[in-house]
This record gives C-alpha cells, sequence and structure tokens, in this order.
C-alpha cells in the first residue's frame, strides 16, 4: 500500500493508493447515478420565483408558506443558480464536490484513529465509496449531498472536538435537516466534556445561522417550522421499523455492524485512545434513526437513514487497523489490500432489494417491498430523466424572459393547476400550483388524513381540488377574508366551513404583511388539526401517481 509516492500536495492529502482509487471509483459513481428526485422541483419553483420572476422565495407569488425542508440547501442553490447554471449541472457540480469534502474527511478520520502510527485499510470509506444507495444521495436535487458530507463532519468532530472550523460547521448542520439539531445538542456536550469548556465557536454559530433563519422564518413566513413538518411529523413505528430493516437488510449491516464492533471490542486495548469518539458517533446516530423510525421512514430506499448510516459506519474505522498492527509491514500491507477489495467488491454487489438486477445495468426492473421504491423509479421517469454524462441539462430560462417582456410576471390569471409530481408543477411557473400532497399548501399539511404511504397523503387530492375551485373564483390575488367570503357567499365546501377559524388562522399566515410582532404572534399561535367533515373512506379514491 506503499510502494507509490505521490506528490507532497497529493501526500497531504492521502497516501494511500486505495484511498485515490475510491475517490476516483465514488466520483465516477457519483455521476453515473445523478438523478432528480421530483421533490427536488420544489425547490427549483422557490428559487427562480425568487432570482428570475421577482414573486420572492415562494412557491405561489404572494403566498408565503416554506414548502421546503431544508434551508441550508435553499441558500446554497441561490447563488450558484443566481450564475445561470441549469440544475442538472448545478446538481452534478455539488454533488461531485461533497463527495470530494467527504473523501477527504473520511481519510482524516482514518488517520485520527491510526494506532501507534500504524496506518491500516480505510474500510468505511471502500465500502462507502462503492455502494450504489450511497452514491445515489449525493445527487438527487435535494439536500442529501449536504446529510452524508454531515455525517462526515460529525465522525471527525468526535475525534478532534476542538477544531474550530469544526465546531463552526457543526453548527449549521441544523439548516441542514431539522432533526439535525439531536445530534449538535449532543455534540456540543461531548465537546464540553472533552474540552472541560464550553464550546463557544460551535454555540455562536448554531445561534447565528438557526437563530438567523428563524427570525426571517418568521418575518416571512409567519411561523416556527416549515410546512413538511406539519405534513410529516407523525407516528407510524411499524413502518418505520420495516424501513429500517429494509435498508440494513439490503447493506448487510446486520452482520457488518456487530462483525466489526465485535472484533473492536477484543481490541478495546488497542482503542482506548479513541473509544470515547467511537461511542459518540455511535450516539450521534442513534436519536435521528429512532426519529426516522418514528415518522414511519420514507417512500425512497435509504434516503432518510443516510447520516445514522454513514456515522455507524466511520465508527469501526481503525479497527482493522488494531488487528493488523502486530503484522510485519509487508503482510499488514498485504492483508489490508485484500481486505479493501472485498470490501469494495462487497458494496459494489449491494443494491436495494426493490431492483429485479444490479442497477449499473440502466433502467431495470423494480417493484416496492413495503411501500418502498428505489431512486430508479424517479431516475427514469419521463418527467425527471436526465442523460448522467451530458454537459448541460434542461432549463427554462428563456421561458421566464420571454413572460417577463409580456409583463405578466405578477398575478396568475389562469386556473390554478393541480399535481403531485413536482416537476410538472415547475414547468407551469405562469400558474397557481397546488400541490396535491399537501408538501407546499399551508392548508392541506394540517388536514387530519393519515398517509397511505410515508409522505403520501393521497386522500388530500380531492380537498386540493376543491381549494383550487376557491382559488379560480377571481382571477385577482387572493387575501386574508378570501375564505370566509367564499363561505359567506356558498362557494366552499362543508370541510372548509367546519375548519374555517383553523383556515383563517392559516390565511393570515400564508398572506401575512411581514410585521414581525404580528407574525410572531401568529407563528405562536396553535392552529389546531383541520378535519374532513366525512370520514376519509369516503372520499373518493383518487388515481394513484406511479411512484
Amino acid at each position: 500500500m506503499t510502494a507509490i509516492q505521490f506528490p507532497a500536495a497529493l501526500r497531504r492529502l492521502s497516501d494511500s493508493p486505495l484511498e485515490w482509487f475510491c475517490l476516483l471509483g465514488g466520483l465516477f459513481f457519483v455521476n453515473h447515478y445523478a438523478w432528480f428526485l421530483d421533490d427536488a422541483y420544489i425547490y427549483f419553483r422557490y428559487v427562480d420565483n425568487l432570482l428570475f420572476l421577482g414573486h420572492g422565495l415562494v412557491f405561489n407569488a404572494g403566498e408565503y408558506t416554506e414548502g421546503f425542508s431544508s434551508p441550508f440547501w435553499t441558500l446554497l442553490l441561490i447563488p450558484m443558480r443566481g450564475l445561470r447554471l441549469d440544475y442538472w449541472l448545478l446538481t452534478r457540480l455539488i454533488g461531485a464536490s461533497c463527495f470530494f469534502l467527504f473523501w477527504l474527511l473520511a481519510v482524516r478520520i482514518r488517520r485520527a484513529s491510526e494506532i501507534d502510527a500504524t496506518a491500516g485499510p480505510n474500510l468505511p470509506l471502500c465500502f462507502l465509496s462503492f455502494n450504489y444507495a450511497v452514491a445515489c444521495y449525493f445527487t438527487s436535487g435535494i439536500e442529501t449531498p449536504l446529510v452524508q458530507l454531515s455525517a462526515a463532519l460529525y465522525a471527525y468532530f468526535t475525534l478532534r472536538p476542538r477544531g474550530r472550523w469544526l465546531q463552526l460547521l457543526l453548527g449549521i448542520t441544523p439548516l441542514v435537516r431539522h432533526e439535525f439539531l439531536i445530534p449538535f445538542a449532543l455534540a456540543w456536550a461531548y465537546a464540553f466534556w472533552k474540552n472541560r469548556r464550553l464550546p463557544a465557536w460551535m454555540l455562536g454559530s448554531c445561534v447565528a445561522s438557526l437563530g438567523g433563519w428563524m427570525l426571517f422564518r418568521i418575518v416571512y413566513y409567519a411561523d416556527l417550522v416549515p410546512n413538511t413538518f406539519y405534513l410529516k411529523d407523525t407516528t407510524n413505528w411499524s413502518q418505520g421499523w420495516r424501513y429500517l430493516w429494509d435498508t440494513v437488510d439490503s447493506l448487510a449491516l446486520y452482520a457488518i455492524l456487530p462483525l466489526l464492533w465485535g472484533l473492536g471490542w477484543l481490541r478495546r486495548e488497542r482503542l482506548a485512545a479513541t473509544l470515547a469518539a467511537r461511542l459518540a458517533m455511535i450516539a450521534f446516530a442513534l436519536p435521528v434513526l429512532l426519529y426516522v423510525v418514528r415518522i414511519g421512514g420514507d417512500p425512497r430506499h435509504y434516503r432518510y437513514l443516510a447520516f445514522p448510516v454513514c456515522l455507524l459506519l466511520f465508527s469501526t474505522t481503525g479497527i482493522a487497523a488494531a488487528w493488523l498492527a502486530p503484522l510485519a509491514a509487508r503482510a499488514r500491507s498485504r492483508v489490508g489490500t485484500s481486505l479493501s477489495l472485498a470490501t469494495i467488491l462487497l458494496s459494489f454487489t449491494l443494491y436495494p432489494q426493490q431492483l429485479g438486477e444490479h442497477p449499473l445495468a440502466g433502467n431495470v426492473a423494480h417493484s416496492p417491498r413495503w411501500d418502498i421504491n428505489d431512486a430508479v423509479v424517479h431516475r427514469y421517469h419521463e418527467l425527471l430523466r436526465q442523460d448522467p454524462w451530458a454537459l448541460r441539462g434542461s432549463d427554462q430560462l428563456d421561458r421566464y424572459r420571454e413572460y417577463r417582456e409580456r409583463g405578466r410576471n405578477r398575478a396568475y390569471p389562469r386556473r390554478p393547476v393541480i399535481g403531485w409530481w413536482c416537476a410538472s408543477l415547475y414547468a407551469e411557473f405562469d400558474r397557481r400550483a397546488i400541490h396535491g400532497l399537501g408538501l407546499t399548501d399551508a392548508i392541506l399539511a394540517r388536514v387530519d388524513m393519515p398517509a397511505d404511504r410515508p409522505a403520501h397523503k393521497m386522500g388530500l387530492i380531492p380537498l386540493a381540488t376543491q381549494l383550487a375551485e376557491i382559488y379560480q373564483r377571481t382571477p385577482s390575488q387572493p387575501r386574508r377574508g378570501y375564505f370566509r367570503a367564499a363561505v359567506e357567499q356558498g362557494a366552499a365546501p362543508a370541510w372548509v366551513a367546519e375548519n374555517l377559524d383553523s383556515i383563517e388562522i392559516l390565511e393570515a399566515k400564508i398572506f401575512n404583511r411581514h410585521a414581525f410582532l404580528e407574525n410572531l404572534r401568529l407563528a405562536t399561535t396553535r392552529v389546531g388539526r383541520i378535519r374532513p367533515p366525512v370520514p376519509e373512506s369516503q372520499f373518493p379514491a383518487p388515481s394513484q401517481p406511479s411512484q
């Protein structure tokens, strides 16, 4: 493993040929498996409305609802999209950059875990660099590359808790996903325990970033959490455990993690210096894992478990080196190389059981397992399909320019469009769009409707149609009092009339005036769950989207 000599600049990054092989292989697969999750087009519509149509950071002009889950991803997209990069190129650039940083942190985790300066194989990096599921989520068009990069940051932080730049970066992670506030709090306590002093940089970074966004959220959206929280914050333990097993089974983690942790325990005297860090990685991962299980997981294999899976695998870094340390240098190198290559081969062969064959083959046959499917469903869908090796993708900047030149970018005179495919709604940028599953609509998100499967409440679609009928009563911009007027004129369905008190609070949020004190009152006002007037079973069965 040490026979190849790299230039000094490269040796500072890594002196291991196998780690460099992981970088090249990982970058190849990140691009080869690049794709758009349909939800990405929600972010795209928000960003384009801000940058090119003058509507602000909104899904519909004049309607202030935070329908995206990751503020940091949104803030990252804005300046890059401002360079007029198309989203397909932009997504792959971010994915490749995040994988490089992920790789660099994995190398540093290995170096920080070395026993008696004895370099060993980086088995977690070998596994993560060549795994299909991991490669998928360094793209997708949503925040998933930042999620996996965050896992590497937390892992490295446990080994270097004094690092100021690490503390600053960890303070930003709750903006990547709201549930990261839990591992952040645990990391803060861990740093206080290890350093015997308050990690002020870490706390200051979180207060500045998360606190700043919270102030913006109150002033702009009149709320404390994003709209998706109200929609998805449900409890479905049985589906959540199935979602967990779907990932654990497909990645063979039921065998890999106990085996490596068991081997680590047998060599605990050699790993004593890093034992606290390894336990901290596990402690940071488990609350996020349990949160995912509680809400019932996700319709996409692995996505919501990317953070805990990566952290748990990083906790095994250096265990192989502890076992190989007594061997002579040449034997250690040969055995380490063999173990690394075996890990790469194993990881490459593992793919979701929803697929009929290895996804390297392209658009392979697939079928849901426990209402969970794979990224391939979206990767090859007619609305979402992109060429992974094309330099650029399709864009609609020219359509925006023509729309602005017609002077029609301040109102939506046409009938509202309803749909559950976000890509279709993105294309209808000149119409008020209602996401039929409630992702971007504050009223639908709070309807007390059971999920058909995670994040999919098909019973909301008839209600979305009825909301559209209210909105189309007049071509003017809806405003406060719009729903009460519809009820008084007999133009609203019964469920709107029966839940008018809650709807009017939401209406005040949606059409808020950006006055801080008024919005703070609205943000802290409890909104009761909206109940449909008849049992959900009596709603007409909508056609299922092909996901």
